[in-house]
Parts: structure tokens; C-alpha cells; sequence
């Protein structure tokens, strides 16, 4: 697992590990916050099993909630680089 893959997983669990896609650009929403990390990172982890997509919503999975994530780097906002406006 890369570090934006273990970044983005811990990001989830602690955003109540689901959220929803944006109708642009395919932002995470999850916890009234913008995911600061890309939808590519996201299909990577729904490879692995990590996360599961139905539909528009995304979930952590049990092998996903399992994971120790340890320490990552920290993330720039999505707002900071002048995200998304509406889900």
C-alpha cells in the first residue's frame, strides 16, 4: 500500500468511514469535508478490497477498518486549492 493509499484509508475511518462523490471531478465527501486526495487513490484501495463503492457512496470494509494505518504525512485541504462547492 502506498503512503496516499494508507493516508487516504485513515482519512476515511476518521471522517465515519463513508462518504459520497461529487458530481465534479469525483471529490470525496465525507464528514462535511472535501477529501484532499485523488479519485485514482480511491479505485486503488476498492482493488485491494479496502473500500467498497455502491453507487455514488464509498465505504471502508472490514479488511479496511483492520489496517494500521500508522503515522502519515499530513494533507493539504481540498478548499485550500479551491475545491469543490457542492456534492
Amino acid at each position: 500500500m502506498t503512503e496516499a493509499q494508507r493516508a487516504a484509508l485513515k482519512w476515511l475511518r476518521e471522517h465515519g468511514g463513508n462518504g459520497i462523490f461529487g458530481t465534479r471531478g469525483g471529490v470525496l465527501l465525507a464528514g462535511g469535508e472535501w477529501a484532499p486526495f485523488m479519485r485514482s487513490t480511491w479505485n486503488a484501495l476498492e482493488r485491494t478490497a479496502l473500500v467498497q463503492k455502491r453507487g455514488k457512496r464509498l465505504f471502508v470494509t472490514t479488511e479496511g477498518a483492520q489496517i494500521d494505518c500508522g503515522k502519515t504525512a499530513p494533507r493539504v485541504p481540498v478548499d485550500f486549492l479551491g475545491g469543490r462547492d457542492e456534492p
